[in-house]
């Protein structure tokens, strides 16, 4: 898990309002350190697990060069998102 991944999740759980559900990782170590830190908390390989849940909000914390598309995968889920830094990152502005 890189350090912003447990930076949000810590503050996030910091959030008297906020409850979060799922921690979604490719790399199982990360996968298993959400699990023994923040048990309530369901971690998954695949994000598209937590589009089809009844999450109302997702962060993406990924590399830069795939938060467009993952962004756009959740909004068409119906899902609020908040994107942890910038999506274009210089590329060409993508055709909607």
């Amino acid at each position: 898990m890189r350090l912003l991944g447990p930076n949000l999740l810590r503050n996030f759980f910091a959030l008297p309002d906020c409850q979060v559900k799922y921690v979604a990782d490719l790399n199982p170590s990360s996968r298993e350190y959400v699990q023994k830190y923040y048990p309530s908390v369901k971690a998954v390989s695949d994000y598209r697990e937590i589009f089809s849940s009844s999450v109302e909000g997702v962060v993406i914390s990924t590399p830069a060069e795939t938060h467009y598309a993952i962004t756009r995968e959740a909004l068409n889920a119906d899902k609020h998102v908040l994107v942890e830094k910038r999506w274009r990152c210089g590329l060409p502005r993508p055709k909607t």
